[in-house]
């Protein structure tokens, strides 16, 4: 079973826990949001005023003029909630020269466009439209959001463009969340805690009448009010810095006007550094690099305690700006939440696995976490909200193997020591994972998966795994834990697709079967028969299916198996006569049963397998060729092919002059062999067989494995053809084949 050490993390669509190693196997992991209650992140930004001031005459300081305030007042500022968001800042302009993706063109009213004079709606909803297209020119609003810009209808028939736009986020979760910020402050406001932040963008003639900065504090003794005017002067050689704040400008600096700001901004901070009793309770600070000056509590400020200080400033370029700092631009934001529980919206969490494998733990018996196994690799994917999978099987595929060990059963007798009747086909191989949520600093397990196993088969890569209990209640797999004295119980298969097969005395066949071990107890002393045991029932019958009679093979304990076992059966000692009757049909099953004078037991054998059918044909009339290929399902079968043998045997070579010798002489050689090539193929055929047969025979012919079993040799198989003769619907089957060691064919 799989384990869950946070199971509000995912939802998780677990693998086969045995799947062939060609065939995917996933993983599947998802949220358990319910997406319906899900938000969407909605903004709405509306441009309420271009034009600023009635004074435009046209003229290129007013045109200046206008360029400045649009860029700074027409600003925003978008900054993401979300790290993996950056900050997106787009400017206004009335340049058309000067737009581009972050710069978009600011139409004004009573300005001739087209020929026509746009009223103040008309201009408005230009603006908005070339601020959407700022915003369409970004990748990350364009591939994440929705923008339309809003309609003003004014009546029933008429519907004119609006200066509204609508960002509409198209997931949900802080991934699309960001806040806006617009029409860039200019001084900044009320900070009565213990910092504040003075800054400069420029100037006009009209504001050396004006206050520049004016402050007011409470003096506690008497609580009076204090509000003192601080004047500013236009920058001249002879001004005294310390009594007034100089103001620079191009006009008679011939410096950049951001250069004559930051001159400004030092003039203040010199002033107020000498100001009684400003310098008293503030520390200035001039940070020219940011452009602000920062205002700290000073060594005297508890002095004045209770105080209120607060700043207000017209800098700017013109004497009256409108009170309300926010009326050219105004946004409201909602943020959009999400009930994902991988990665609550935000898109930054990656689920990767770390595998293991050699985990020791065999099929069927208790799990246990102590020992996960060899680490083998980690594998990750970034999650985006949607279901996300790993394919296992593409990974593990590499790593299963097979065991021709089998073979080795052919050369002993079944009366000498190292006879073994059963062997590890090995074609299965371990392996296991746990789950994790990271965000590339936290790694948060939250899934370790069962012990898994996949098999060294093959079949359609889209089929699915056939593996499990079936229709008639049977699998390839089974629980040794059940109760097999019930009247029902899931038997186990033949690792095979092919059942019912013929036989002819001299072949050899083979069980093979998974092995899903229950048993942990160790054999203790000269204690008894601790580990039930497994081996094969034989049952006999005539060629018309009477009963013969039964036999039981010795067997073996269960923790002599392997996950993998491959059998060889013992078919030729019932044949041709048992018990006075010639046999026509041989079922095998396997059998469990466990006696043990230790534990009390006197469990009978029990058939717990579907059968493996064996038709006996006469040995006289036909031969024996039989090979042994793996088949899809990981086991070992065998093919009779005795309807024929030749081969074929084709050489090549090269050969070269030579000149010839005096005194030449029969044996002289004036041609010789200058290289030399050997081709050799084997064919061979089957007996008539049935459409059933052939459809098997795909295995063999896809096989990676396959062994002529008279010599035991590994073969390649070249080509299968196949002949069929209408006259009894039977089929006939010819393979080509060659030996891997076949002749040196480089002879110099």
């Amino acid at each position: 079973m799989a384990y869950y050490s946070n199971k509000e993390i995912a939802s998780v669509v677990e693998p086969n826990s045995i799947t062939l190693a060609n065939n995917p196997n996933f993983v599947v992991f998802s949220s358990k949001g319910n997406k319906d209650r899900d938000q969407k992140m909605r903004a709405v930004i509306e441009i309420k005023e271009t034009a600023f001031g009635a004074d435009f005459d046209g003229s290129q300081t007013a045109i200046d003029k206008l360029e400045i305030l649009a860029q700074e007042l027409l600003y925003l500022e978008i900054t993401g909630s979300n790290s993996s968001i950056d900050t997106y800042s787009f400017q206004g302009t009335y340049d058309r020269i000067k737009v581009d993706s972050k710069t978009f063109y600011v139409a004004r009213e009573g300005e001739m466009l087209d020929g026509n004079v746009l009223s103040k709606d008309e201009a408005l909803a230009i603006t908005a439209s070339n601020l959407k297209e700022c915003f369409m020119q970004n990748p990350f609003f364009k591939n994440n959001f929705e923008i339309t810009i809003f309609d003003l209808e004014v009546n029933e028939n008429v519907v004119k463009p609006g200066h509204q736009i609508e960002i509409l986020s198209k997931g949900t979760g802080s991934l699309y969340d960001f806040s806006i910020e617009h029409g860039k402050r200019h001084v900044s406001g009320k900070v009565p805690d213990h910092i504040i932040r003075v800054d400069i963008t420029g100037f006009t003639d009209e504001m050396i009448e004006l206050d520049i900065v004016s402050y007011f504090y409470t003096l506690p003794i008497t609580g009076t009010i204090v509000s003192p005017t601080l004047k500013g002067a236009f920058f001249d050689e002879k001004v005294d810095q310390k009594k007034v704040i100089v103001v620079y400008r191009p006009q008679e600096t011939g410096l950049s006007w951001d250069e004559c700001n930051q001159k400004t901004l030092a003039s203040l901070a010199v002033f107020l550094s000498n100001y009684f009793p400003f310098f008293q309770i503030f520390n200035v600070v001039l940070n020219t690099k940011k452009g602000y000056i920062e205002l700290s509590y000073g060594e005297f400020a508890e002095a004045f305690f209770p105080y209120e200080v607060s700043f207000s400033s017209d800098f700017g370029l013109f004497s009256k700006l409108p009170e309300d700092e926010h009326s050219f631009i105004t946004s409201s934001v909602s943020v959009s939440s999400s009930s994902d529980t991988i990665d609550y919206g935000t898109g930054e969490y990656q689920i990767e696995l770390d595998v293991y494998t050699d985990h020791e733990v065999l099929p069927g018996s208790k799990d246990s976490l102590n020992y996960m196994g060899k680490y083998l690799t980690t594998l990750s994917k970034s999650y985006f909200g949607k279901p996300l999978w790993f394919d296992l099987s593409t990974l593990l595929s590499k790593k299963v193997n097979y065991s021709p060990t089998f073979l080795s059963e052919l050369e002993l007798e079944p009366e000498e020591e190292e006879f073994q009747l059963w062997s590890n086909a090995e074609t299965m191989t371990n392996y296991r994972f746990i789950a994790k949520r990271t965000d590339g600093k936290i790694n948060q397990p939250f899934y370790y998966s069962s012990p898994l196993y996949i098999l060294n088969g093959y079949d359609y890569t889209l089929n699915p795994s056939t593996l499990g209990v079936d229709d008639t209640g049977n699998s390839y797999t089974i629980d040794f834990s059940q109760d097999f004295y019930m009247r029902e119980f899931t038997k186990i298969k033949p690792l095979t697709n092919r059942f019912t097969r013929t036989h002819i005395k001299g072949q050899k066949q083979y069980f093979n079967f998974i092995h899903n071990y229950q048993w942990t107890t160790l054999r203790v002393g000269g204690t008894d028969n601790l580990v039930p045991s497994l081996g094969l029932r034989y049952k006999l019958y005539t060629q018309m299916g009477g009963f013969i009679g039964e036999y039981t093979s010795k067997g073996q304990e269960e923790s002599n198996f392997s996950q993998v076992n491959t059998g060889l059966l013992q078919l030729d000692q019932f044949l041709p006569i048992y018990n006075g009757k010639t046999v026509g049909r041989i079922d095998v099953y396997l059998c469990r049963w466990h006696k043990s004078t230790f534990l009390g037991l006197n469990e009978s054998e029990v058939i717990i397998s579907t059968p493996l059918s064996f038709r006996i044909l006469p040995e006289d009339i036909n031969e024996v060729n039989d090979f042994a290929f793996l088949n899809r399902l990981g086991g070992w079968d065998t093919m009779n092919f005795g309807g024929g043998f030749s081969s074929e045997f084709k050489t090549a070579g090269s050969t070269i002059y030579k000149t010839l010798q005096p005194d030449p002489n029969l044996r002289t050689e004036i041609e010789s062999v200058a290289m030399k090539s050997v081709q050799e193929q084997k064919v061979v055929q089957t007996s008539p067989i049935t459409s059933d047969i052939v459809d098997w025979l795909r295995e063999m012919s896809a096989s990676r494995a396959v062994y002529e079993l008279k010599t035991k040799r590994y073969i390649i198989v070249d080509d299968m053809t196949l002949k069929y003769n209408t006259t009894d619907d039977l089929y006939q089957v010819e393979m080509k084949y060659h030996y891997t060691d076949t002749y040196n064919t480089q002879i110099k």
